[in-house]
């Protein structure tokens, strides 16, 4: 009352005043604690990006070392008190198949076996592979 008669207007208009001066404070402090949460947000963010990479590079060096591992591992057991000539690989589970028009493999010191590995069937061009000694 004291305020508004020095100011010479209504009760009602000063009111007011103060009224919108609360809501453009409280807008301003939402405002604020609006951009600090954007902030830590981006930043928690980018965070968890850089972490996320830094796991799927430390995810390939682990394939790669397994895959190392299963290298070396063949190759110890391969090397382990026999050399590759020396040895003799079964390169096949399949028991051999009578009837063929060829001698399949059974026995080799290849790894791989001919039928295995072959994309396109002998039966396909008509001919018949050497045997091998």
């Amino acid at each position: 009352m004291k305020l508004s008669k020095e100011l010479g207007l209504q009760p009602r208009q000063i009111a007011v005043w103060f009224q919108n001066r609360r809501a453009r404070w409280k807008a301003k402090q939402l405002q604020h604690s609006y951009n600090t949460l954007k902030h830590e947000y981006d930043v928690t963010y980018m965070e968890k990006q850089m972490l996320q990479d830094e796991v799927m590079e430390l995810k390939g060096m682990l394939m790669e070392q397994a895959t190392r591992n299963q290298v070396s591992t063949v190759y110890k057991e391969i090397s382990g008190g026999e050399t590759i000539e020396s040895s003799s690989i079964r390169s096949s589970n399949k028991p051999s198949r009578a009837g063929n028009d060829y001698d399949p493999i059974v026995e080799c010191n290849n790894i791989f076996n001919e039928d295995e590995n072959n994309p396109v069937s002998t039966h396909y061009w008509d001919i018949q592979l050497p045997s091998y000694p």
